[in-house]
């Protein structure tokens, strides 16, 4: 976060005032502060003392319009990182759903081309007719399109960020502390 270079306030309600100030400034009320009158009847509440006038003269003094800027700016910074990453994220997210979809059709058409080849393979053996080809062309088949789907979710399974070892997960299960009542 980026420090201002004005003038800090001294004061215990000086400091408040400019807490409220822009405290009160949120994005729902379109970081528009708190009046300063408000400003003086709340900290009163708090048993400090101020009028409108001096919150007015602090205002200039210590620069809380310049420094509400700041905050504005900063907020919108961290909302720009936020949606850029959130954006990645869906994108992301979009890229493995489609790779599913067009997974699944690949299953699909693989589990017709291998039923319609183990039927003809089928005959063949049973007609006393062996083509050892045929036999390990449909047995790579199956076992391409049997293994597609583990594969593609093994992918996804590792496109996290952080990996647990086996060691890790033995800490951290020996680290629990089991209670038996009788």
């Amino acid at each position: 976060m980026v420090e201002d270079s004005y003038q800090y306030p001294s004061e215990p309600n000086q400091i408040r005032a400019l807490e409220i100030y822009l405290d009160s400034a949120t994005f729902d009320n379109g970081y528009k502060p708190m009046s300063l009158e408000k400003i003086a009847q709340q900290i009163k509440s708090e048993g400090l003392s101020a009028s409108s006038s001096s919150i007015g003269r602090w205002k200039k003094l210590f620069h809380f319009d310049k420094r509400l800027e700041l905050k504005i700016n900063t907020v919108m910074l961290q909302d720009e990182k936020d949606d850029i990453k959130s954006k990645a994220i869906s994108k992301a997210t979009q890229e493995t759903m489609d790779r599913f979809k067009i997974n699944g059709e690949i299953i699909e058409d693989m589990y017709i081309v291998a039923k319609l080849f183990g039927e003809k393979v089928k005959n063949d053996i049973a007609n006393n007719r062996f083509n050892r080809e045929d036999i390990k062309l449909a047995k790579d088949i199956l076992f391409l399109t049997t293994t597609r789907e583990d594969k593609m979710l093994d992918r996804v399974a590792n496109a996290g960020d952080t990996k647990i070892s086996s060691k890790e997960i033995l800490d951290q299960f020996n680290a629990i502390d089991v209670e038996i009542e009788e």
